[in-house]
């Protein structure tokens, strides 16, 4: 299926999914790090701030009790109202305390410790203020049995519900803490699971791709070692459609046309061949025509030699009837026989014509 792909195409297919898995990791790592934020602020910001606000409500609960003591059995009526004054400041401090972690407290068990000890400070609350009229009025007496009497059991049971809500409040942030580690653990074996599958898809994909561009071009490397060495008798046609492919197909197509063209080099050497022999024997008979020829001229010499001879005789007698003719003029009356010579001599003179007219056209002919 790959092969199919250009290579273009397989390259931007492995970095965009590197680019991709790069990107979820960045994401996921975002993604983490807005949980692993949100899970601090939620610590630090509600469950630390609770379980403080818890905290201080038991220590103010305390100091609420020790305050109490001092204003009813003051050693002199400054520290008294300074006493007093003070616990009023822990009242006050105490209600901003409940207020707070009301705020904090929406739901689930927290809101019902949280309700159960606020029902027992309104119970104790009153109580407190009764104790400060009395010790307003100068009746320490009663303030005192007041404090050991109704003050003393009601504070232990606001102090045990604090208490139980603190215990709580200290619980429910660690459980807070452990849920953030968790998900720190979670998001870090995710980023590591990612990390991991970011890198054998990696490797996966650099190993398959690389192998889809390298094999073909290896192959591309054989075939034309092959084809350099003259062997074109093999077949290596591809089906992929990449460029590693066309350029085997193209290697292939250039075998079969070099197969062609030295079919063809073979077929008109075959042909050339079979001139070359027919030409070589043409040579032979034009040799042996050609000495026919040299025969025919030699016997042709032959001949004009003959002629020559002929001739030179043809001169002698000439000459010899030239002088036979002017003596003639001397021995015309020697008689008719002297006369009948001359004729035949005459007659073999153009006999001897007639041969040379006909050696000459057979040298024409020669020629």
């Amino acid at each position: 299926m790959i092969q199919h792909l250009k290579i273009g195409s397989r390259l931007a297919f492995g970095f965009c999914l590197i680019l991709l898995l790069a990107t979820a990791i960045l994401l996921i790592g975002l993604w983490r790090m807005a949980e692993l934020e949100a899970s601090s602020e939620y610590v630090i910001e509600k469950k630390v701030t609770a379980m403080t606000a818890a905290m201080n409500m038991r220590e103010a609960g305390s100091q609420l009790a020790l305050a109490l003591r001092k204003v009813v059995t003051p050693t002199d009526a400054a520290e008294g109202k300074a006493e007093d004054a003070h616990l009023g400041q822990i009242l006050k401090a105490y209600a901003g305390f409940e207020k707070q972690i009301t705020e904090l407290s929406s739901e689930g068990q927290g809101k019902q410790l949280l309700e159960a000890a606020s029902g027992e400070s309104k119970k104790l609350f009153p109580l407190v203020e009764q104790i400060r009229q009395q010790v307003v009025s100068n009746n320490y007496f009663d303030a005192a049995q007041q404090l050991k009497s109704d003050f003393l059991p009601a504070h232990d049971k606001w102090m045990a519900s604090v208490a139980a809500l603190a215990t709580f409040q200290q619980d429910d942030m660690k459980q807070a803490h452990a849920d953030a580690k968790d998900s720190y653990r979670k998001a870090q074996v995710g980023m590591l699971a990612m990390g991991a599958l970011t890198l054998g898809l990696g490797f996966f994909f650099t190993f398959v791709i690389t192998r889809s561009i390298v094999n073909p071009l290896k192959r591309a490397g054989h075939i034309a070692e092959t084809i350099s060495r003259g062997d074109l008798t093999h077949d290596f046609h591809d089906q992929g459609r990449d460029e590693a492919a066309h350029l085997v197909n193209a290697l292939d197509a250039m075998q079969g046309n070099l197969a062609a063209t030295l079919n063809e080099v073979k077929e008109s050497a075959a042909v050339i061949a079979v001139a070359s022999h027919e030409i070589a024997r043409g040579n032979v008979d034009l040799s042996n025509r050609t000495e026919s020829q040299a025969s025919s001229l030699e016997e042709t010499a032959s001949s004009m030699e003959q002629l020559t001879s002929t001739v030179q005789q043809n001169a002698a007698n000439a000459q010899e009837a030239n002088q036979l003719v002017l003596s003639a003029s001397d021995y015309a009356t020697k008689g008719g026989r002297v006369v009948g010579d001359v004729v035949a001599t005459m007659g073999s003179i153009k006999e001897s014509s007639g041969k040379i007219v006909d050696i000459i056209g057979v040298i024409d002919g020669i020629a």
